[in-house]
């Protein structure tokens, strides 16, 4: 028995736009097997095929279980309806050319206007200055009795 239409895989599982899940079957494996069958035959998800086989169960899902698969290389012949009903495929129109950037003088870059915040300090007291510092640091010598 043959069978004819139009293959789509589902997690590589392949069934026909009929609903047939088509298997190889007595595989461990029926459906991923019959999908990596038709692959290898050069078929691909949404080719139209005839494949050849008999109903029956993979398992306890109903299935085509498949022994030969062929691309149908003419599909307006099966489905003179598919080919009608697809629209036409729109011209690829050439995009213009970018207007060419002009030559001009570089842009200076720009300084930010920021504001500086003065820095909080902890409020001690104002040094003296450096000459007085070392003056008042040397400790005072006691005055000699008698003198």
């Amino acid at each position: 028995m043959t069978k004819t239409g139009k293959v789509t895989f589902s997690n590589g599982e392949p069934s026909l736009d009929d609903g047939t899940r088509l298997a190889v079957c007595g595989n461990l494996a029926p459906f991923v097997a019959a999908g990596a069958f038709l692959r290898s035959r050069g078929i691909r998800d949404g080719d139209m095929i005839t494949v050849t086989g008999t109903p029956g169960t993979a398992g306890s899902v109903a299935a085509f279980c498949v022994t030969d698969a062929s691309r149908v290389e003419d599909a307006a012949k099966i489905l003179p309806a598919a080919t009608e009903a697809a629209p036409a495929k729109k011209k690829a129109v050439p995009k213009k050319a970018a207007p060419k950037k002009r030559a001009g003088k570089k842009a200076a870059p720009k300084m930010a206007n920021k504001k500086v915040a003065k820095k909080k300090t902890a409020n001690k007291p104002a040094k003296a200055p450096a000459g007085k510092r070392a003056a008042s640091n040397k400790k005072k010598k006691p005055a000699k009795p008698g003198k």
